[in-house]
């Protein structure tokens, strides 16, 4: 039996489409140090304001400060200006703290960002007892970040059982669950 050119080709888009689909991402992990991947960008003098991480893929972390936390953001490498496009991870108390982010990829691409945040308050006796800190860490969560669509970030307390497991599974998922955003 010999096949038309044009049944012969539908076939082979056929194979090439299934064989594309059979093939499942490699899902790996990379991760950002805020003192060691981080320094002032180049053209900053003395006292910078901000910190830009190494980038993995098309993103970087970039680190601000206030008088009394950490900002972390997410923005695209090729961002004309500071602040352009950022995705906000969350914040830290202090201004050394040493932290990772953890990038979720699928194939050496970056899909989704794992942030320990610390959840930051007003320590209730700093006015009244002397030598108390005014703010102080009141708890801390892992926020899950999609970079492959602007949707909410998915938070896990971080004393919750598995938590960093939870929060890879529940990124991962962005790649495989095909009716979340």
């Amino acid at each position: 039996m010999k096949l038309p050119p044009c049944r012969i080709g539908l076939l082979l888009v056929a194979l090439v489409a299934a064989s594309a689909q059979a093939a499942p991402a490699t899902i790996t992990s990379a991760y950002t140090r805020s003192t060691k991947d981080c320094a002032p960008p180049p053209d900053a003098d003395d006292n910078a304001e901000y910190l830009r991480c190494k980038p993995v893929g098309e993103w970087q972390a970039e680190i601000g400060w206030s008088a009394v936390t950490l900002s972390v953001n997410l923005l695209k490498t090729g961002a004309t200006k500071r602040g352009e496009e950022p995705i906000q991870l969350g914040q830290r108390l202090g201004d050394k703290d040493d932290f990772a982010i953890e990038w979720r990829l699928a194939n050496g691409k970056p899909f989704a960002v794992i942030f320990r945040e610390q959840i930051v308050e007003e320590h209730p006796d700093w006015m009244k007892k002397k030598n108390v800190p005014q703010y102080r860490v009141a708890g801390e969560r892992l926020r899950v970040h999609n970079l492959m669509a602007r949707v909410p970030p998915i938070e896990i307390p971080a004393k919750a059982a598995n938590a960093n497991e939870e929060a890879r599974k529940r990124a991962d998922a962005w790649l495989t669950d095909t009716s979340r955003p």
